[in-house]
């Protein structure tokens, strides 16, 4: 897989961690399959392929011919950021609990 594809999945999971994450406060598809596919895409892969796709990124930054959607990696890299101080302030919990 590519890097540019790896950017384009990370982008995908990142809009599923937002769309998580407004759930938290507007619930929809409650109880659905849906539901499911976007808690575990967004608070689970998103932090996970972010990480990944953020080593490749600086692995391969310097290299000739590297090409990578510049934006979205920086997003990509923005939304990293968010999680993790969401994570370390407890904001952002796989818990049931709303603490």
């Amino acid at each position: 897989m590519k890097i540019s594809q790896l950017n384009k999945l990370a982008f995908i999971c990142n809009l599923a961690f937002l769309l998580a994450m407004a759930m938290r406060y507007y619930p929809v598809f409650q109880g659905s399959a849906l539901e499911s596919v976007i808690l575990v895409s967004g608070l689970v892969l998103s932090p996970v392929i972010n990480l990944t796709v953020l080593y490749f990124n600086f692995r391969h930054f310097n290299r000739p011919g590297f090409q990578t959607i510049r934006p979205l990696a920086l997003l990509n890299t923005v939304l990293l950021v968010l999680q993790v101080f969401l994570f370390l302030s407890g904001t952002l919990s796989l818990g049931n609990t709303n603490a």
